[in-house]
């Protein structure tokens, strides 16, 4: 054997993760909306206390030179040599730097202290220099804009003599800010992150979401052979009395699949040697009863003399389904605590239908224990009279029942649905029937998602276990 081929990377299952995803998604899609809107709240109010208003007060002046010193703001006799007044201008900027400078600033000002930012930008080619100050306060942003311009004359002394500044544009006192708080930047900024982390939180949880998202997954997972898929498909509870079941007028497709599940499942029950056909599955909520039911109705259909019992007695589940307005009655237990009466004091027959069974009251106690002899006997008679005998039973991977029941039964079904038990739990469960030599026929995933399947129709009935 090519060991190179056994260490070969297990490939990525692209698929199964976008499903996965999607199934967290749909379920936990308020996350990340809820993210956003808290996030983008919190970022526009923090936007909102942390602004801090900036004010700017700026003019326009060219440097030069002039014997008339008396007056700096006066216009006087500048360089007629524009170089060398250019030159002056050019070195304004490196002034500002300079402590000198900056202590004749500060003794211009009030305050003692430079409450500001100070700028100054050299226009290329000319003798000019735009002075901009920005300050929190407006009067100071212009105090401070006069202090240099005060201050200069005295710093540019040891450069030139007679340094002088001629004003072009007059600095006023700001009246309104340079800056603005941007509302939707904040808001969006603090929505976006929001929303990233959702989805985060949502693809790890899907990363860890554990629970079978396809067929073929399924059978490496356990490795026995997909009688059936069923399709998902999204099924209000009735209220109205009438049995929960698939019809080629209600959804032809659907119908379909229980056909081809039908032919596939009476070929497995002639190669097991038996007509009892039994159903499990891991966890309640995978659709075990609902299958069970249209798989009867199905074999019914073909002209078979077929009868369902409801082995789940902790929670009888097929009379809700046939007879809703039925509470409690003569069902299997009925048939276990009185083995002198007949079983068809026990049997109803589905109105409009062939299709005869057997389910009533359920026990309250929470570790009942099916007789194993007095079940032998009701499954012998019934596997005598009919032509097939379908038996719904408890999830495996919860009630220790099913393994027991397994024995009277020659086609053994296991039910998984997509997204449904953790994998770990399903293979459990199959292992732990294997081990008390019980031998499953074969599975039938329930709840395919629309990803995997042509013709986006499906099926699926949850209730919650043990509550009627």
């Amino acid at each position: 054997m090519d060991s190179s081929h056994n260490n070969a990377p297990t490939p990525v299952d692209a698929l199964g993760m976008i499903e996965r995803f999607l199934k967290v998604f749909r379920r936990l899609w308020i996350i990340p909306v809820v993210l956003a809107v808290l996030l983008g709240a919190r970022d526009y109010f923090s936007g909102q206390v942390r602004f801090s208003p900036i004010y700017r007060s700026e003019c326009l002046f060219s440097v030069g030179s002039s014997y008339d010193h008396k007056d700096i703001f006066s216009g006087g006799t500048f360089y007629s040599d524009s170089a060398a007044a250019q030159t002056m201008a050019k070195t304004f900027p490196d002034l500002l730097s300079m402590e000198y400078m900056q202590d004749l600033i500060v003794a211009q000002l009030e305050d003692g202290y430079i409450n500001g930012s100070i700028s100054a930008d050299f226009l290329e080619g000319t003798n000019l220099v735009q002075l901009s100050v920005t300050s929190s306060d407006p009067q100071d942003a212009y105090d401070i804009l006069n202090a240099v311009l005060a201050a200069y004359p005295q710093a540019a002394v040891y450069l030139v003599d007679n340094p002088t500044i001629q004003i072009r544009q007059e600095p006023k006192v700001p009246t309104k800010p340079v800056n603005q708080p941007v509302a939707s930047r904040d808001w969006t900024g603090g929505a976006m992150k929001g929303l990233a982390l959702g989805l985060l939180i949502i693809a790890g949880l899907s990363v860890l979401n554990q629970t079978v998202s396809n067929a073929d997954e399924l059978k490496k997972l356990i490795n026995l052979p997909i009688l059936g898929k069923l399709p998902q498909v999204t099924q209000r509870k009735r209220r109205k009395a009438g049995p929960v079941l698939i019809s080629a007028e209600t959804n032809p497709r659907l119908a379909e699949a229980m056909r081809s599940l039908r032919t596939k499942v009476r070929k497995a029950a002639e190669q097991a040697g038996g007509n009892v056909i039994l159903l499990t599955s891991t966890v309640p909520g995978e659709g075990k009863t609902t299958i069970s039911c249209n798989l009867a109705q199905s074999l019914a259909a073909e002209g078979h003399r077929v009868i369902l019992v409801d082995a789940d007695l902790r929670k009888q589940s097929v009379l809700r389904l046939f007879a809703p307005k039925e509470v409690g009655g003569k069902g299997l237990l009925f048939c276990l605590h009185n083995p002198q009466a007949p079983l068809s004091e026990a049997i109803r027959q589905l109105p409009g239908s062939d299709l005869h069974y057997i389910s009533g009251g359920s026990t309250q106690k929470r570790h009942y224990s099916i007789d194993p002899k007095a079940m032998n006997r009701i499954i012998g008679e019934l596997s005598e009279t009919y032509d097939y005998v379908v038996i719904d039973t408890p999830p495996c991977g919860i009630v220790s029942d099913t393994r027991s029941l397994c024995r009277h039964a020659h086609c053994i079904l296991y039910v998984v649905k997509i997204g449904g038990a953790h994998r770990m739990l399903i293979s459990d469960s199959i292992t732990a029937l294997h081990q008390q030599g019980v031998s499953i026929s074969g599975c039938i995933v329930n709840s395919v998602p629309r990803l995997q399947t042509h013709d986006g129709y499906g099926y699926g009935y949850s209730k919650k276990y043990g509550k009627q």
